[in-house]
């Protein structure tokens, strides 16, 4: 649980925000009714060509009802968040609404892979609503041109990685969760290159990027003539909850 001391902006009611990363129980402050929730489920991580993670479901400034100094029961991290009665299911949404609750703008998608100088048909990972979906990785074309993916935005979420084109492809980039001023968190969510396998020479697809922030989806992996040159793809970015009052 993180305080980061900051005034809520949005009317002028609100004089704390708390941010939460891993379960916990909130005990509400004395005298307090009400509490303006907003949160995320983790994003799931890319499983296949054209096939990359989902955001988790979200909350948005949700006005919770609460009694002075009652305990709140709260699971956030890498699958379903639950604060009290209220359910989030992760890997379930193509997508969010961008917003800048966090001081930046959040719910971008990852970028696509791109194949001989153009877009080419994988798919970067869903952007969270406080979050950014990993990039794809690359495709490997007809004419054998190697493919790149890019993160979602301002290197929060993972790069997805190239083809190679007479060699192996690389592992995705690792997501990044950042918000406001506090110190940023690399995840260990980057996708891995694909098995060489001779029957197919030596072309390997890449990783897909990891999702960055909280709740986006990973980037899809990449692929080359078989499922068994094929990368895994980037993994989500796990949950958080943010309360004010």
């Amino acid at each position: 649980m993180i305080s980061n001391g900051l005034k809520y902006s949005g009317g002028g009611i609100c004089q704390n925000r708390i941010f939460i990363l891993e379960n916990t129980t909130f005990k509400v402050p004395p005298g307090v009714t009400q509490l303006i929730v907003s949160g995320c489920a983790a994003g799931g991580s890319g499983t296949d060509y054209q096939v990359p993670g989902k955001a988790g479901q979200f909350i948005f400034k949700y006005i919770l009802s609460v009694k002075p100094e009652e305990s709140i029961d709260i699971t956030v991290g890498n699958g379903n968040t639950i604060i009290k009665d209220i359910v989030l299911l992760a890997n379930t949404f193509a997508g969010c609404f961008e917003n800048d609750l966090l001081g930046y703008k959040t719910g971008i998608n990852g970028n696509p892979s791109v194949s001989g100088g153009t877009p080419s048909r994988n798919i970067g990972g869903y952007g969270g609503a406080f979050g950014f979906g990993g990039g794809a990785a690359g495709y490997m074309s007809i004419d054998r041109a190697p493919g790149n993916g890019e993160a979602g935005n301002n290197l929060r979420s993972g790069r997805g990685s190239g083809t190679g084109t007479s060699g192996w492809g690389d592992n995705g980039g690792a997501g990044i969760g950042v918000f406001n001023a506090l110190p940023c968190i690399e995840y260990d969510n980057a996708g891995t290159s694909g098995a060489y396998n001779g029957t197919y020479g030596d072309y390997v697809a890449g990783g897909g990027g990891g999702a960055g922030g909280y709740g986006a989806g990973g980037g899809a992996p990449g692929n080359y003539s078989s499922s068994k040159n094929k990368g895994t793809g980037g993994g989500g970015a796990p949950g958080i909850v943010i309360i004010e009052w």
